[in-house]
């Protein structure tokens, strides 16, 4: 078994409902901030909320090729050189093929190396 494609690319507008659907669906919600289900106009305002915005940063997480999760920076402070970052796998089946921490290593090289 040879090691899986793993690629961070930009959130893009082809993403939009994909991320509205994770994050409703169960998997994912049980680890969110916050429980309720997200309606359609509360994401809509959110997601055009991304554009412009250098407080976040987002990526959809891909595995050969496939969409299988969201990273992001949040809260980012150059002035004070700190930020928060989250990632989650909406797909199970990615799960313990090392995707994690792949992202984890890409995140952080981005802050600390971009950033």
């Amino acid at each position: 078994m040879s090691a899986p494609a793993i690629l961070l690319r930009d959130v893009a507008e082809h993403d939009r409902q994909r991320l509205l659907t994770w994050r409703n669906s169960p998997e994912v919600a049980a680890y969110m901030y916050s429980d309720h289900a997200i309606s359609q106009a509360e994401h809509d305002r959110w997601f055009n909320g991304l554009a412009g915005d250098d407080r976040r940063r987002y990526w959809i997480i891909e595995v050969n090729g496939e969409p299988v999760g969201l990273a992001n920076l949040a809260d980012i402070d150059p002035a004070h050189r700190r930020c928060a970052w989250a990632y989650y796998l909406a797909s199970p089946s990615v799960r313990g093929l090392g995707v994690g921490s792949f992202v984890e290593f890409q995140v952080i090289e981005h802050v600390f190396g971009v950033l």
